[in-house]
């Protein structure tokens, strides 16, 4: 990471300092050949980041690229964890996918981080679209995903105004409620068999298409992808909404 620094000489007058390439460096004189930052301008009004800015960044980070959907549905993912404990300490059990009707948590739990992309996959699979979300649902992308970790700060799950038939939902982000889809039941473009679409052809991108199903009573599991001519798509990411 260092490889391409260069030693620059500095030659001081006064309190402006010449390096060895004639760049003027001023404001501040430092010692043994250390330069202290230009200090702020006072004149200068600070940066403000305007919203559709942010919300285009809030975008790009969530809908990242991570894999094409046959990879994406065959990727492991099985949580896993390095032991810095003594030796003579018991194995811990191995995390497993276990989708609970009983207990919403655990579902949750177990699609966020315990499920592999193939276990994931099986539980969408054997899904039914069961009931449509209604209301404020959080949502978590869960890890198997490759912005797990950046998602969760910029987007918080899905505002639904539906009916039994569906209806239409916005995405509750950092900037508010944002990027409108429709609502809709549809053949899966994963596997033929109906799932709730979630239809982003009004929002600032067309191409965006989700699909969910209700694996437990009260939990929606799916996948984010781009829309593409044919049966060609690329799944993004999974998430859960309850």
């Amino acid at each position: 990471m260092l490889e391409g620094l260069r030693t620059q000489t500095l030659t001081y007058h006064g309190s402006e300092r010449v390096t060895s390439d004639g760049v003027i460096m001023r404001h501040g004189v430092g010692s043994h050949g250390a330069a202290r930052p230009e200090a702020p301008r006072s004149d200068v009004a600070p940066r403000r980041f305007i919203p559709p800015v942010v919300g285009a960044l809030v975008l790009a980070s969530l809908f990242a690229p991570a894999a094409s959907a046959a990879e994406s549905a065959g990727s492991s993912g099985s949580a896993g964890s390095s032991s810095t404990g003594s030796t003579d300490r018991a194995p811990r059990a191995a995390a497993t996918c276990e989708i609970n009707p009983s207990d919403r948590a655990a579902t949750i739990n177990a699609l966020r981080f315990n499920c592999s992309g193939e276990e994931a996959a099986a539980v969408f699979q054997a899904a039914a679209p069961g009931a449509v979300p209604s209301g404020v649902k959080d949502g978590w992308v869960t890890r198997t995903s490759v912005v797990s970790d950046l998602s969760s700060a910029l987007w918080a799950g899905k505002t639904f105004h539906t009916g039994v038939d569906g209806g239409y939902l916005l995405n509750r982000t950092v900037i508010g409620d944002q990027w409108l889809a429709d609502v809709y039941v549809a053949p899966s473009r994963i596997d033929g068999k109906p799932a709730w679409a979630l239809d982003y052809h009004a929002s600032p991108t067309p191409s965006i298409y989700d699909e969910i199903r209700e694996v437990v009573p009260g939990v929606w599991f799916g996948y984010s992808m781009v829309r593409r001519p044919g049966s060609s798509n690329t799944i993004l990411l999974s998430f859960v909404l309850a």
